[in-house]
This record gives C-alpha cells, structure tokens and sequence, in this order.
C-alpha cells in the first residue's frame, strides 16, 4: 500500500530548480553512476515540488505534488493530482511519454483537462467573446455596439486607468478597440468592478448631485454590459463548448442607486403648442411636424424619423409604430398603435400628400443604409428642433426626448399609469414609473371638513361609509386646443 510522503520529503519549487544540476547525475540506487532515462519513475521522482502560496504572512504549501517540464520550447508547471510521492513520479512518467508522442495540447488535454479548462477561460479576451457574442444578438446593431462600448469602457477602467481620450467615442476607433478587446474576460471580477464603481463616484467629488449622476451612469454602463452575459447567450455558448469564466462577469454585481429619475414637468404644453404653429408652421413645417408627433403621440426620434404615411391610420385614429427595411424598433414591445388625438390628425392632414409611402417629416431626404453608428434622416430638422426648444426654456439635455416624456405624463394624469404606459409602449409598468410619470393629479385629506365643530356635509349612512379625498386635476394641454 502507497503511504503518502511525509511532509519534511517535500521540496519546494525553488529548492528543486537550485538543484537541477546535480538532477542530471542521478543515479539509481542499483545501478551507481547510470544515469537515470527520463521515460524512468527514477527521473521524476527527484523533480517533483510542492507549490506554495501566501496566507496572510505566512508561506504555505499544498499536497499535491507537481513537475515542471521543457519540451519543443515551451515550459510547463503540471500538477500531478496527487499527495503521494511515488504515485505523482509515475504520472509524471506517463505524461512525459505522452507528451514526446503527440504534443502539448494532447496530454494536456488527456492527463490534465482541469488546468486545460481553467486556461481555456483565462485565455478568452473581451474581443473573442464580443465576436462569438454578436450572432446570437437580438437586437438593432446601433444597441449591439451599445452594449459592446459599454462592456469595453468598463473593461478598460476597471483593470487599467480611466480613458479620457476622445477616441473611446468614435464608431472606428481601432485602436481604442484593439487595446481593449485584448484584456482578458477572467480580469472582470466582482471585486475589480465594485472598485471600479468606488472610484468612479469618488472621481465625481462630495457634491450629491454630481455623484448621484455618476452613480446613474454606472447603472446604465452595467445594465448595457451585462446583457452581453444573459442567461439565453450563456446557455448557447455551454450548448457549444465555449469556456467561460466562473463567475460570469458582472456575476453578483449590485446596480447603485440612481436617487431620483422620475420626471418633473417643468414644460407649459399649451403655451408651447402656440410658440411653435406661431414660428415654426409658416417656414419650419417639418420642425413643427416633429413638435407634433414627440408631444401629441410620444414618439421617439428614431421613430418620427421613420414615420411613414401609411402607418398612420386617419379613420381609427390611430398611429402603428412598426419596423420596416428603413428602421428597425427600439425593443419588440414599442412595435405597437398608438391612439391620436383628432386635433393631431387635423394638423397632420394639412401635409398629407397623395404619396402614402412617403416619409411624413423631410419626405425629400432619402435614408442611408447603416450598420452600427447611429444615423438620422432628418439630423438637420432635429438640430433645429432641439435649439428651438432650448429658446423655450428646455434645459435638459435631450429636449426632444423630453417631449415625449411630457407626453407621458400628460396622459398619466388624464387617465392612469397604466394608459400612459401603454401609450409609450414600455416592456414594464416599473419604466413608467421610474421614468415618465409625472404625479400631476393631487388628492389630500380633507382636514377642514374632519376639523369643523359642523358637519359640512351629510353625514354617513352607515358606519362603513368613509370620508373621501378631495381630487383635483390641473388642466393639461391638447392639440385640438389650439
């Protein structure tokens, strides 16, 4: 029976490599001065190490035996698998065998499959895997190469400095994209991105507000790098024996809190209606067709920007968002009607030609195929739209997009979250209301009427009956009031 070695038989690894000279001379106790084959126990038995390691101050060593070995130029340290020392001499035996019969990767990969799939992991850089990642999308490209900044910005900050240069913002940025497709996906532990996160918010300083907007980027930096990582591609790639790190990236993770995101209207929706048929419908009419369908229908720009005639139905009143082979959706959910006021379909009628496949703003521009980078029909018109509204007052930085948001809110207050969530064409009632809904209706408790000596009104026919809140509603502006 096999006993394991003692602990005071062990060498380390460096004792070893000291004596690796005199290793060439061994000789077997039988047989002095016969050097030992290498395809002998005799050989390796005298080469085995024991690895170490450091816990806290002190140097510790681990059971199992290992060797190193050079072959075909390349140099190896392989763990036996094994705490008895004439056990781990023969394995080493057998592996060298093999190792001269094929070549590393076979007897790596028959002796040793643990260390082959713990390098087959360390090995995936983030540009592999954004590669293998990208059939498997579903998603527009412009949203694919989202995720994929993200996941690089990340990446790069995380396990390097912080990137200022200007490069990181360009579609066709190689370089930028070289150097960080080169870090290793295994680098992407939860302790390297929550220390990511720390400095990111110590670099924002001890205004609130200003680390409030930090932590809203982080979340939205995460959110974007961590659907590369969904359970569905995860799944694809174990179905084709793709290696990944154990955790995942981003595994564990917590989002930080975003403080608040809901929006507060500071928008007068009739006030604004007036200024733009006023300066924009005589000589701007396509600006003032932008105005319309990003306040009176919610409309995104990528959406106004492909609004085509016939999806918009005169006779239901009705509005169907839809892709076609000029625009893809954001999401398959915004892929959906939308209901229309009537003094919206007026407006709009006044500019209806008989082309019913024509573009409804700047129908004269024609689309441009693109790929990944982020292209609008009708840039020029939104450039005049966005200094127009911040003539008006909008401070934001997307005034267009808080239009839409405005238009949200209104219909949150004229009916319910609920309305204005299906309006919006949200995945999830949580979006609306983290985001959109402004809470315009107002309901308190009546106190002059519970604190009055008098009833002020009837009193209650029965004991179940309850007190009810006042309600009142500030008036919201409509397209057909103008």
């Amino acid at each position: 029976m096999l006993l394991d070695a003692p602990l005071k038989d062990s060498k380390s690894e460096t004792e070893t490599s000291q004596n690796s000279v005199s290793l060439h001379h061994l000789t077997s106790p039988a047989k002095k001065g016969v050097r030992a084959s290498r395809y002998s126990v005799d050989h390796w038995r005298a080469r085995l190490f024991r690895r170490t390691y450091d816990y806290g101050s002190e140097r510790r060593e681990i059971a199992e035996w290992s060797v190193q070995l050079q072959h075909a130029g390349r140099r190896e340290k392989i763990p036996l698998n094994s705490n008895n020392k004439e056990e781990a001499a023969r394995r080493a035996t057998k592996f060298y065998q093999r190792l001269r019969a094929t070549d590393w990767e076979t007897a790596l990969k028959e002796f040793c499959p643990r260390i082959e799939a713990i390098r087959a992991m360390s090995s995936l850089t983030l540009g592999d895997y954004l590669t293998q990642v990208q059939p498997h999308l579903r998603v527009r490209p412009r949203t694919a190469e989202i995720y994929a900044y993200a996941l690089r910005k990340i990446a790069r900050e995380a396990t390097g400095a912080a990137d200022k240069s200007k490069a990181r913002f360009h579609p066709k940025s190689h370089e930028w994209r070289r150097v960080s497709d080169e870090i290793p996906l295994a680098k992407l532990t939860t302790a390297v991105i929550g220390d990511w996160k720390d400095k990111t918010i110590a670099a924002a300083g001890k205004n609130d507000k200003d680390r409030e907007r930090a932590a809203r980027n982080i979340t939205s930096f995460l959110r974007n790098a961590r659907a590369l990582f969904s359970r569905s591609i995860v799944a694809r790639f174990k179905d084709k024996g793709v290696k990944l790190p154990k955790p995942l990236p981003f595994e564990g993770v917590e989002l930080e809190a975003q403080g608040r995101t809901r929006y507060k209207s500071s928008i007068n929706a009739k006030e604004l209606l007036k200024n733009a048929r006023t300066e924009l419908q005589p000589n701007e009419p396509d600006a003032w067709k932008v105005i319309l369908l990003a306040l009176g229908a919610g409309l995104r720009r990528s959406e106004i920007d492909a609004l085509r005639w016939d999806e918009i139905d005169f006779k239901e009143s009705l509005l169907q968002v839809c892709s076609h082979e000029n625009h893809k959706t954001k999401t398959e959910d915004s892929e959906d009607s939308v209901y229309l006021d009537q003094g919206l379909l007026d407006e709009l009628k006044k500019y209806h030609t008989a082309e019913k496949t024509g573009f409804v703003v700047a129908p004269e521009l024609k689309p441009v195929a693109t790929a990944a980078v982020q292209y609008y029909r009708c840039e020029s018109v939104f450039i005049k739209v966005t200094a127009w509204l911040r003539k008006q007052g909008m401070k934001g930085n997307k005034p267009l997009h808080q239009l839409r948001k405005e238009f949200g809110s209104i219909i949150c207050a004229s009916a319910d979250i609920h309305a204005a969530s299906r309006q919006l064409r949200h995945s999830n009632l949580a979006t609306t209301a983290a985001f959109y809904a402004d809470h315009r209706r107002r309901a308190s408790v009546p106190m002059a009427a519970l604190l009055a000596d008098e009833p002020t009104q009837p009193a209650p026919k029965s004991p179940d009956e309850k007190v009810s809140a006042t309600v009142s509603q500030p008036a919201t502006a409509a397209v057909s009031g103008l």
